[in-house]
């Protein structure tokens, strides 16, 4: 008698065991259909947005006057070649540009450029 109650009782279980399964396993495929929907919306976002950055961009191109560009290329260009002449006089060679210099003549400059900035700004 015992032995019928227990495996009465084991059924009980097993079954519920098996529904809650069912219940699991659905909610699982109920959740990758909401990630996949998501990725969709995800992706057509991102598509609209870089459309809209295309359209954006062009319309900025397209309104840009490009003779200003030039000048202020070319002015930048001008002030780089200025820079650049006072550290390839200021190094012992162009190779000493791309190598790490010492603390000591890193301070060395520093306070070389504050005492030209200080006599620049008196006050």
């Amino acid at each position: 008698m015992f032995h019928h109650c227990f495996s009465i009782c084991l059924d009980f279980f097993k079954h519920e065991n098996e529904l809650e399964i069912q219940r699991l396993t659905q909610r699982f495929l109920d959740r990758e259909d909401q990630v996949s929907e998501t990725r969709e919306r995800e992706m057509e976002a991102t598509g609209e947005l870089q459309q809209e950055k295309l359209r954006s961009t062009h319309h900025v191109e397209g309104s840009v006057n490009v003779q200003s560009l030039e000048k202020s290329l070319k002015d930048l260009l001008s002030e780089l070649k200025q820079t650049q002449t006072p550290l390839a006089l200021e190094s012992d060679t162009m190779d000493s540009l791309s190598s790490r210099p010492s603390a000591q003549a890193v301070n060395q400059r520093v306070l070389h450029h504050n005492s030209e900035l200080t006599n620049l700004c008196p006050f």
